[in-house]
């Protein structure tokens, strides 16, 4: 892009700023449409989720194209190295206006025939004011603080469910149905060209995760998206699957006499099992990787992840439920590739041990050499083995690339956001729970492959609701270091869960990702980590601010260095969640959204 085509460009997001916010406005009176019919719901439904895309395709390019530069440029331009100035080379200004507006343009027509059809309650909508002469990073600010209250509004207004009458009366024209029909069309036409301009990993992680955060706030709008389920939507009417589950299980309601049955069911027996050593499990072994017998004789390998068993009877009862819930959540969830999971069988408790087990089945080219490591046992430093006993068999690997690296981060991130829109916590996201399998048979496997990460600790998960408690079972002196200060001075006080500043909260699991992106730019554990940003100081000396000051300060001296300035600002966001220069990620589809754009996008384009 040449020096006379930036500010052509500029002066076209400008534009694009006023664009976006009338078609904002005329889709809050829209929203406002009342007394449709059967024939019209489902293209409702549709309508919405092409604003959905076109909402969400704005906030792509809010995050991608526009960046700050030093005090001495006067206009903030996008980077030249980002992914997204590689077509916007070609394709940028005048071509990204006219599409835009002529979704504006359909939007205000469906208004008019809405309106003319007597479905529509107008209200005042406030004027947006841009300056085009003005600084855009200030104007795309202050344009954010606008949409984000009309979105606000959009979401807790009118959900698709209460717009349906039966009885409605017929349409004035009958051209006027027709006109809906070819508007929609013409939107998703629109809205695909927009789309076109953005990298092709960039559009489909939007299309299956960032419009969720939207999509999935209003709990009435859930029902319908699982019935949008096509090639376009699959992966948000999956999470939206999802999140039905989890309202099954909401505040500890009562469960259907089926669905008690089918959780019933997710309980193993240990006899089916083959070579489990308790022994091992007792030891704090984290993964065992088996040979199980169905009830009807087929035989598979599994991979178990281990959980210690509570001491109190009450937290007993209630690990041994959430067990069940959380096996058959994911079970459902199957090959949902986002959350890098696979599917589970259910749960095996293991007396001896006093641990449960969660259950997964392996890909059937596991062979009897395949062995599973922690990422915790990769990491340069890593003392503790997956397979317990056996630390000295550990295979060493060389320091991966800094590609493969970012690869990772960004998969972990978005399979971690991905889990969070189903309104669970996690509660153990960490380099111990991310788990990948080596054929030791195989000369070739020295080549460390992260590509197929395995996320677990599912089985500490639990619903994010304010009446559900946490599992309390026992954390090794390993792990403690990975939960937030908050948690940590909880459990060494052994206080109860009682106000909500002592409970956990989704800040809290993010904190855990920002150890685990400070893990993976240094490709060292974060205690390691956190000695080196103390001067000295030992990990299990420092009190848990201590401990969070010094991954801080370590990470703002040198993170850049390994791993680039990017992915150093997104470390600290999320170590700081909550917090000044954190992600604010508040209760809520708001929250969500900041991870997703602050975090999960960014990641990408890093």
């Amino acid at each position: 892009m040449s020096g006379l085509e930036i500010p052509a460009f500029i002066i076209g997001l400008g534009g694009l700023i006023s664009v976006f916010e009338k078609g904002f406005e005329v889709w809050r009176v829209i929203r406002r449409a009342d007394d449709f019919g059967d024939d019209v719901a489902d293209w409702m439904c549709k309508l919405e989720m092409e604003f959905f895309r076109f909402q969400t395709w704005w906030t792509a390019l809010e995050h991608l194209a526009i960046t700050k530069k030093s005090s001495h440029f006067v206009l903030n331009v996008p980077l030249q190295s980002s992914p997204l100035q590689v077509t916007l080379d070609k394709q940028f200004g005048k071509p990204i206006i006219d599409a835009a507006t002529s979704v504006l343009r359909l939007l205000e027509k469906i208004e008019g025939i809405l309106q003319r059809n007597g479905v529509l309650v107008v209200m005042q909508a406030e004027l947006a004011v841009t300056d085009h002469d003005g600084d855009l990073g200030e104007a795309t600010a202050k344009s954010r603080q606008r949409l984000k209250r009309f979105a606000n509004e959009l979401l807790k207004h009118t959900p698709w469910t209460t717009r349906i009458r039966h009885s409605t009366s017929p349409w004035r024209e009958d051209t006027d149905k027709t006109a809906l029909d070819d508007s929609l069309e013409s939107m998703i036409y629109w809205n695909n060209t927009l789309y076109s301009i953005l990298p092709q990993n960039i559009r489909d992680s939007i299309l299956e995760l960032g419009i969720a955060g939207y999509a999935l706030d209003s709990p009435e709008n859930i029902k319908d998206i699982v019935n949008l389920s096509n090639n376009r939507n699959g992966s948000l009417s999956q999470s939206a699957k999802l999140m039905t589950i989890r309202r099954r299980f909401k505040d500890g309601s009562d469960l259907s006499v089926d669905l008690d049955a089918i959780l019933q069911k997710m309980e193993l027996k240990e006899a089916a099992f083959e070579g489990l050593v308790a022994a091992d499990v007792f030891k704090g072994c984290q993964y065992t990787i088996s040979q199980y017998a169905s009830q009807d004789g087929q035989i598979s390998r599994v991979l178990i992840e281990w959980i210690p068993i509570p001491k109190d009877f009450g937290a007993y009862k209630l690990a041994h439920s959430r067990m069940a819930q959380i096996s058959w959540t994911l079970q459902q969830i199957g090959t949902f590739s986002a959350i890098q999971a696979y599917p589970a069988l259910g749960f095996v408790e293991l007396g001896s041990a006093r641990s449960f087990g969660l259950v997964s089945t392996l890909p059937r080219s596991c062979t009897s050499s395949t062995k599973v490591y922690t990422l915790y046992d990769m990491l340069s430093g890593g003392q503790k083995s997956a397979a317990g006993s056996k630390s000295a068999s550990r295979v060493q690997h060389a320091l991966p690339s800094l590609n493969q690296r970012l690869q990772l981060a960004s998969k972990l991130a978005m399979g971690f956001y991905t889990f969070l829109l189903t309104r669970w916590h996690h509660e153990r996201f960490n380099s111990l729970h991310i788990a990948f399998l080596t054929d030791e048979g195989d000369a070739k496997s020295k080549t460390l492959d992260l590509t197929q990460p395995i996320i677990g600790g599912f089985a500490i998960s639990r619903p994010d609701s304010p009446t559900e408690l946490s599992i309390s079972a026992s954390v090794e002196d390993t792990e403690v270091v990975y939960l937030h200060p908050d948690i940590r001075k909880r459990l060494k006080s052994g206080s109860k869960q009682n106000g909500d500043e002592q409970r956990f909260q989704r800040v809290h699991d993010i904190y855990t990702v920002g150890l685990l992106l400070a893990e993976i730019g240094y490709w060292r554990p974060i205690a390691k980590v956190a000695e080196s940003g103390s001067k000295g100081s030992k990990a299990d000396s420092m009190s848990p601010e201590q401990f969070k000051e010094a991954v801080v300060k370590k990470c703002k001296s040198d993170l850049a260095f390994f791993a680039g300035e990017t992915y150093r600002d997104i470390t600290l966001r999320c170590l700081l969640a909550g917090e000044s220069g954190g992600v604010q990620a508040e209760n809520g589809a708001a929250g969500l959204n900041n991870l997703y754009w602050d975090v999960g996008i960014n990641l990408m384009t890093s």
